[in-house]
């Protein structure tokens, strides 16, 4: 066998067993969960998975990034090609909640499952809130430029703030719905609608506070 069908079918094998540890972490959560349980759920020898992950924290953070990875594909779909507008956001937000809608396991792991996981885990999932927070100024129609350091800081401050309470408060919301959660019990179409138009208003607010702000 070629040395590229061998890449290519280890790769395959990795995939497969994140897949499965997508499942059974978001099923038992990490604690509740082993090695062992991925590899039965795979269909594999335990051998087989530490041949690909030494540890099960390696494995939880490789299936967590995954994750992360197919939010973020979401949200890059979701983005505006061009200059934003205030939709903008609300836009990516529906399409991320439509994402955990229609992907049950994964959405479970990133926000029913994560607290009390690996620090690599949770280092991952802060570095991919602030990754998109960052580029909140795509969002928004671009007003003329600060006239001086202290008015582009408070630009940015009210700007991240907005952003940071809509992301926040969607990963608050889709936690409460997991499992017991004291929204579990509730309509996701009334929440999703209730939570959109939360998230307009404040990014409405944010938007018209640096609009007037620059004159």
């Amino acid at each position: 066998m070629a040395q590229s069908e061998k890449d290519g079918l280890r790769s395959n094998r990795r995939d497969h067993i994140v897949d499965h540890a997508i499942a059974v972490f978001a099923r038992s959560g990490f604690s509740a969960s082993s090695i062992h349980d991925v590899a039965v759920s795979a269909g594999m020898a335990t051998t087989a998975v530490y041949y690909h992950f030494s540890s099960k924290d390696e494995l939880y953070d490789a299936a967590l990034a995954k994750v992360l990875d197919q939010m973020d594909e979401i949200v890059e779909r979701a983005r505006p090609s061009g200059p934003g507008d205030q939709n903008s956001i609300v836009k990516v937000l529906a399409a991320v909640w439509d994402w955990v809608e229609d992907n049950s396991a994964s959405a479970q792991l990133l926000y029913h499952q994560l607290p009390g996981a690996t620090a690599g885990a949770l280092k991952l999932r802060s570095e991919f809130e602030e990754r998109h927070i960052s580029r909140a100024v795509d969002y928004l129609p671009t007003p003329p430029e600060p006239t001086d350091k202290r008015e582009a800081a408070a630009r940015w401050a009210t700007l991240s703030l907005a952003t940071r309470t809509t992301v926040s408060l969607g990963m608050t919301i889709h936690a409460m719905r997991m499992g017991d959660g004291p929204l579990a019990g509730e309509s996701a179409d009334e929440l999703r609608t209730a939570y959109l138009d939360t998230s307009a208003r404040v990014i409405q607010a944010a938007s018209e506070r640096i609009l007037a702000a620059a004159g």
